[in-house]
């Protein structure tokens, strides 16, 4: 047993997440979160994903897309997932809110955090994945040429650690692979506690 199964257990019951998903669930087990938000959830995969996987936990996504929101409940319900997708404007409040691939889109990644930080319960947890590269998120503020699709920014691990120190108290950093063969860059990620605002 020990800190090594649980880590080798984890692996494998994460096995077909991808790997930013996995780090997210892996983030709100050990918090022992019982109310999570996925900001910028898109097609909502990642939610439902672990939805299926971590029944006592309530998952939610949000989108600015109210269409895709609705899509989105649509698609739980049909499947019988125990997913919510709400509107960017809904007052309620999270134990742990993840930012999936979503910073690497915003000239202004600080900005969207300090959006992102009104979601959480105080002791909350922000979870931040973006592709790893060479640029930072720190200092690229800029529609500069992009390394890949519409990516504004990427980051090293170190610059999203340092990001993150600016907001809070880091709680865990990794570099992840890449979640699918046609992926082009790998992933970073962070967790923080934000400072009390």
């Amino acid at each position: 047993g020990g800190l090594h199964q649980i880590a080798d257990d984890f692996v494998k019951d994460t096995a077909f997440l991808p790997p930013r998903a996995a780090w997210w669930l892996h983030c709100v087990r050990l918090r022992g979160c019982e109310r999570v938000l996925e900001y910028g959830t898109g097609c909502g995969s990642n939610v439902m994903h672990c939805a299926q996987m971590e029944g006592a936990v309530e998952w939610y996504g949000t989108d600015a897309s109210k269409e895709q929101v609705d899509a989105n409940n649509a698609q739980a319900a049909k499947n019988g997932i125990a997913a919510k997708f709400i509107h960017e404007d809904s007052p309620v409040k999270f134990d742990s809110v993840a930012v999936l691939d979503v910073l690497e889109h915003t000239a202004f990644p600080m900005q969207l955090l300090d959006k992102v930080e009104k979601f959480l319960l105080p002791g909350g947890i922000v979870t931040v994945v973006v592709p790893k590269g060479p640029w930072s998120l720190m200092t690229k503020n800029d529609v500069g040429p992009a390394l890949v699709g519409n990516h504004v920014n990427v980051s090293s691990v170190e610059d999203l650690v340092l990001m993150a120190q600016q907001r809070g108290r880091v709680l865990g950093a990794q570099a992840l692979p890449g979640p699918v063969s046609f992926d082009v860059n790998s992933s970073a990620c962070v967790t923080y506690e934000p400072f009390p605002k």
